[in-house]
């Protein structure tokens, strides 16, 4: 019950809210439409050519609010719209499941009644619901919330009943299981239909309050702009000679009016003021952040350029030769301190600055790659034999001399 009251006063909050635009509207309406008159008045009073040239910034000037006014005024539309939007929704969440998981008969004749509301069509961008449908949707809603409430009491004093009786002997203590789960259900969906609704009522109260702070800062420098001359008692023009330059803050409070505002708009429009400056001072600190740290940045970037550099006369370094460098480097240069130079103790003394990231490390040796095994050499191939040469062929033997005759002894 006590949620439900507060529910009722929140959306009075807001239907006040909303009165307040509409006479704000009807304010600038009036203004405007006496902007027009006069400057029909000196259309007619003036009507050569030659003064056009003059009444053209005034007839600029007019067209202005009155654009800056029909597109508050299509603002206000929307917002109604989505208000009835929003309430439908949750209308025919809580029918479909009255209609579905309660079957109390009491309760669904009290719930279930036969007016419709207008189905709202999200694709129909110009349909325009009336205030009076959202007052009776959330009227219903609120209503049934109440009810649905009621019947969680009944049902929680049926189910303390029950376990009473089981106390006493009856064997009946899973069902009284099964009802506390059921009824931990129903009141489940109640706190839902609660907080959802709750939160519809923030939305709408920033939209409305918002858009009424628009209303009062445009109807705030029409009266800056056009409204600055007034007549004293004497019937003499009376000019405000006594004026100061203000700053934004302050003119934002003088046009809107904050003494006569109430307390919701008050903290809305303090929270954008403060939201304002807070935007320029992270627009500003960046810069400043950066010019601070520019001589430690460079000193870092002329330190790992000397480490990172290799002489040019030496196109080619080994491994060994590399790490040497670096060592020798790293012992040559090393790192600032404080204590190596007293000029950055006494700066680091007088303005505190972020402390630099710390050095790369000189990278450890690298192992000396291992000399490849000489690959053995490939063994000679034979030399092919030298095919033998053919055997001379026999030479004839000589044929033996006849041996000569022996010549006859002389007798």
């Amino acid at each position: 019950m006590k949620d439900t009251l507060q529910l009722k006063h929140n959306f009075e909050n807001i239907k006040k809210l909303r009165s307040d635009i509409l006479n704000i509207f009807e304010t600038t309406n009036s203004k405007i439409d006496i902007l027009k008159k006069v400057y029909m008045d000196m259309i007619k009073a003036h009507s050569k050519s030659e003064y056009m040239f003059g009444i053209d910034a005034f007839h600029f000037q007019n067209e202005l609010l009155d654009i800056e006014y029909n597109n508050m005024k299509n603002a206000f539309k929307k917002i109604d719209n989505r208000m009835y939007c929003e309430y439908y929704q949750l209308y025919v969440l809580i029918r479909k499941y009255i209609e579905e998981e309660i079957k109390n008969e009491s309760l669904r004749s009290k719930v279930l009644i036969n007016k419709r509301f207008p189905v709202y069509k999200v694709l129909d961008t110009t349909k325009i619901y009336r205030f009076s449908l959202v007052i009776e949707l959330h009227d219903y809603i609120t209503n049934t919330i109440v009810e649905l409430e009621s019947y969680r009491i009944a049902k929680d004093s049926e189910l303390e009943n029950d376990n009473q009786q089981s106390k006493q002997g009856l064997n009946i203590g899973n069902l009284v299981n099964s009802y506390r789960y059921s009824n931990a259900l129903l009141s489940e969906k109640i706190k839902m239909f609660v907080r959802y609704l709750k939160v519809f009522h923030e939305h709408h109260k920033n939209y409305f309050t918002r858009l009424s702070i628009k209303a009062k800062l445009n109807i705030g420098i029409i009266n800056e702009d056009i409204m600055i001359k007034q007549l004293n008692s004497n019937g003499v023009v009376e000019e405000k000679t006594n004026k100061r330059n203000l700053s934004d803050e302050e003119s934002i409070l003088k046009y809107v009016g904050s003494t006569d505002t109430n307390n919701v708009l008050k903290g809305e429009l303090n929270k954008i003021i403060s939201n304002i400056n807070s935007d320029e001072e992270t627009n500003i600190s960046p810069r400043s952040t950066k010019s601070d740290n520019s001589t430690i940045s460079s000193t870092e970037s002329d330190y790992s350029n000397d480490i990172t550099k290799t002489p040019c006369s030496s196109p080619v370094i080994n491994n060994e030769e590399l790490s040497e460098n670096i060592i020798l480097e790293s012992v040559t240069n090393p790192p600032l301190t404080q204590e190596s130079h007293p000029e950055l103790k006494s700066k680091s003394l007088s303005k505190p600055e972020p402390e630099p990231e710390p050095e790369p490390e000189p990278e450890p040796e690298p192992e000396p790659e291992p000399e490849p095994e000489p690959e053995p050499e490939p063994e000679p191939e034979p030399e092919p034999e030298p095919e033998p040469e053919p055997e001379p062929e026999p030479e004839p033997e000589p044929e033996p001399e006849p041996e000569p005759e022996p010549e006859p002894e002389p007798e």
